[in-house]
């Protein structure tokens, strides 16, 4: 129900454009990763518990690049472009890995930029309501 609201709303941005992309991806990244849990207990011959830890070093990582982001990096534009970079290639390598710990070492990275993505697009839109407003619509 909120999805067209959500897409009517990001249309009027103060915000960047790129910065909204990168914020949208990475929820969908986030959001999506449950999903892959039964194809991991196949494909890996993993039990749901094992398969669950795909979504905890994502998200582990996602706590650590927020985290550390803020106290180490400026929010420049050349952060979220690599940060997009890292991540797709992480997500496109955990799509290939053949061993399990290289899959949740490649979930780890891909949080780990995902959360420098969240990060950037909430440290441009600190201070402004407007902005804050159209981060809050599409961002984790």
């Amino acid at each position: 129900m909120q999805i067209p609201v959500r897409i009517a709303t990001s249309l009027k941005t103060t915000v960047a454009p790129g910065t909204l992309l990168a914020m949208g991806y990475s929820t969908v990244v986030l959001v999506s990763t449950p999903f892959l849990i039964p194809g991991v207990i196949d494909g890996y011959n993993v039990s749901l518990g094992s398969a669950s830890l795909v979504s905890v070093c994502q998200l582990g990582g996602f706590v650590v690049g927020s985290f550390v982001a803020g106290r180490g990096l400026q929010p420049k534009a050349s952060v979220l472009r690599i940060s997009l970079v890292i991540s797709v290639v992480a997500n496109l390598v955990s799509a290939a890995v053949p061993a399990w710990s290289l899959l949740l070492g490649a979930r780890s990275v891909s949080g780990l930029a995902l959360g420098l993505i969240a990060w950037f697009g909430w440290s441009e839109a600190f201070g402004s309501s407007a902005k804050s407003a159209d981060i809050a619509v599409v961002g984790p």
